[in-house]
């Protein structure tokens, strides 16, 4: 019962996080209208979506990857969701994303990418009856492209398509997705130079820079594969897989960010495409980076207190990088499983193939299970870093929703009680030495994201 009174509350933060006009049923009470002229200076309506973290900004690029995981997460594990009687709320928090992202998409050749800078917004500590003025509109498009966050928002379309059509059973919505990942994947592989989309959208910069955008070109394309069963689709993965592994001289394995999505492409891909010879090579991939992640070689290790640890990745989120870490492990566990079953009267099953392959599944799932336990408080910190779900979370989140200040420059004690409590938030989480500071002022570790959902 407590996993889905924590799956609840992490479907309430999300409510909590909403921007624009909040509908009737808003479960979140304190919470008001706001943001409502977004999108007026490009005379378009942006208004709704969610703030992405602990201000009122809003950005595409790490907002399509939340809801690709969310939906992927959705199709592996909705038999949770049924469990929990929580299909309801799961399908009011991605549509509150994705119906935002189809205001940003309002035609085949542009992508509105982030609303609000940083400037202005890092500067306002106070409530959403106040957010500052300018709120000005940035966008991708044919003519100044963003390749990175044209395929990541293609591949979000992509897979909640998929599950509204096979899980919700709602078509006609599975279909208006659909046709936003294929007008924005064309444009994404098509529209040159291929770029990063901060090169056209310097006000990202410092907020949410993409380091490449190969890895969301073959993130997309597997989407689309997944989305259409199009083989053309398999081959772009593979292709654009096979240029990243060129680019990185094919020996650098790196851990599952907003940024970085390759190790999910491989898992992906591999359980689209077992029992085939393709299926063998990308279930070689996804192997080589399960062993990557459980065994944590550098840039990555383990801290005392046994969390997953990525230095250059983990500095300001820690927790965002363990979860994703244990969410791809458990997916790929999943296909694997899936395997076995579909191979359990082949010839071909060796008992030693199967114990093989069963230690491989338990290595993989024990390592999520461990990192998901020191994420609810068996670390050294007797930490539970999701708020309000055990008298010991953390009680001070960096989130000026939340808090009830008006001060920035006394964010730690104006007022000294949080005026409501972020409930379900996961906060950054601990540094390297597994140490943690439940202060307003500490955003590294304390503020609070929606470019994470925490994956039972």
């Amino acid at each position: 019962m407590f996993f889905f009174r924590l799956l609840d509350a992490t479907l309430l933060f999300y409510e909590a996080q909403r921007s624009g006009r909040l509908p009737s049923d808003q479960r979140v009470k304190w919470r008001n209208d706001s943001a409502l002229l977004d999108g007026k200076d490009a005379g378009i309506d942006l208004t709704g979506g969610y703030y992405d973290a602990g201000d009122y900004l809003k950005f595409i690029f790490p907002l399509t990857f939340s809801l690709t995981e969310i939906c992927y997460g959705g199709l592996d594990f909705f038999e949770g969701y049924v469990l929990a009687d929580k299909t309801h709320h799961l399908d009011q928090m991605i549509r509150w994303g994705t119906d935002w992202l189809i205001k940003a998409h309002p035609n085949n050749n542009t992508l509105y990418v982030q609303v609000g800078i940083s400037e202005v917004d890092n500067n306002y500590w106070g409530p959403d009856t106040g957010i500052p003025m300018p709120r000005p509109s940035f966008f991708v498009s044919n003519l100044k492209p963003g390749t990175d966050v044209m395929a990541d928002a293609a591949a979000a379309f992509a897979s909640c398509s998929v599950l509204y059509r096979e899980k919700f059973k709602d078509t006609e919505y599975a279909a208006t997705l659909q046709r936003h990942a294929e007008a924005l994947f064309s444009v994404a592989e098509t529209a040159l130079p291929q770029q990063t989309y901060q090169t056209v959208v310097p006000a990202a910069t410092g907020c949410y820079e993409s380091t490449g955008y190969l890895d969301e070109l073959a993130w997309g394309a597997a989407w689309m594969y997944r989305m259409t069963n199009n083989p053309i689709y398999a081959a772009k993965a593979s292709h654009y897989v096979s240029e990243y592994s060129k680019l990185e001289r094919g020996s650098i394995i790196l851990p599952v960010t907003w940024d970085d999505k390759t190790g999910l492409v491989y898992i992906l891909m591999a359980g689209l495409t077992q029992g085939t010879a393709e299926g063998v090579q990308w279930q070689a991939l996804a192997e080589k980076f399960g062993n990557f992640v459980i065994h944590a070689p550098k840039p990555c290790a383990f801290t005392s207190g046994g969390m997953y640890y990525c230095y250059g990745y983990s500095g300001d989120d820690t927790s965002v990088v363990a979860a994703n870490a244990a969410f791809a492990m458990n997916l790929l566990a999943n296909n694997m499983d899936n395997w076995l079953k579909n191979n359990r009267y082949s010839t071909s099953m060796t008992n030693t193939l199967e114990n093989e392959t069963r230690g491989k599944i338990e290595a993989y799932r024990s390592f999520a299970l461990r990192q998901v336990r020191y994420l609810l408080g068996d670390n050294p910190e007797k930490t539970p870093y999701v708020v309000g779900v055990h008298p010991n979370s953390p009680t001070n989140p960096h989130s000026s929703l939340a808090a009830g200040g008006r001060s920035t420059d006394r964010i730690d004690t104006d007022p000294l009680k949080e005026a409501h409590i972020l409930l379900g938030a996961l906060v950054g989480g601990p540094d390297k030495n597994d140490r943690f500071q439940d202060l307003r002022s500490n955003w590294r570790q304390n503020e609070v994201y929606t470019h994470l959902f925490f994956f039972l």
